[in-house]
């Protein structure tokens, strides 16, 4: 796998990323419904376009097409940690993972916070993320279980 930061023409593969992840791997843990609801987003691309330049996404691709993202935004939060279902436990969410935990502990970051699905939840825990609280957001009348985590980070020159 090639690791590589997001460029604006990226958004449509990692759109599709991001809905099969939804669609495939939410049905681990979420009924047909919620995977249908959770797999519109984003349903305008320029938003979505705008929101991966405004963080540092690092994208992950094999055989020239891109299978895995993650971003932070703000520089403590993950804001998406997605694989395609087709790519999944090869060890890309993993590596996106540690690179953005570098750039987050690079820029003094001490504590990366993230909303883990349930499916993310024991991936998060694998790496050190401890559950904060639940939490039960809408979406289009349907209510999601997720969890807030953080996991602090060895870092001597952190400031947040």
């Amino acid at each position: 796998m090639i690791l590589r930061d997001y460029i604006p023409t990226d958004a449509e593969s990692l759109a599709e990323v991001y809905r099969d992840a939804a669609r495939n791997l939410g049905r681990q843990a979420y009924t047909d419904a919620q995977t249908s609801v959770w797999a519109l987003h984003p349903e305008d691309m320029e938003p979505f376009r705008a929101t991966l330049s405004a963080g540092q996404t690092i994208c992950g691709g094999v055989d020239g097409s891109l299978v895995a993202f993650g971003q932070l935004n703000p520089m403590d939060h993950i804001a998406y940690l997605y694989c395609h279902s087709a790519h999944a436990r090869r060890g890309y969410a993993s590596a996106i993972l540690a690179k953005l935990e570098e750039h987050a502990a690079a820029n003094r970051v001490s504590t990366i916070h993230v909303e883990a699905s349930c499916v993310a939840r024991p991936f998060s825990e694998r790496f050190g993320y401890l559950v904060v609280e639940e939490e039960r957001p809408i979406r289009q009348g349907l209510e999601f279980l997720r969890f807030k985590m953080k996991k602090e980070l060895p870092n001597e020159n952190a400031t947040s």
